[in-house]
């Protein structure tokens, strides 16, 4: 027979990898899709 607690366990589980995937949607949506790369002439320069 399964534990309550079992149960408890699995649903934390399945919240928290939730959590994670949402968390990591968020990050690659927000992440810049620039697919081609930046010369060193271009970059900003910083003056101090």
């Amino acid at each position: 027979m399964k534990d309550p607690t079992d149960k408890n366990i699995d649903t934390i589980d399945k919240k928290k990898k939730q959590k994670e995937h949402n968390e990591k949607m968020i990050k690659d949506y927000l992440k810049p899709s620039c697919d081609e790369e930046i010369s060193e002439e271009e970059y900003p320069i910083i003056k101090e």
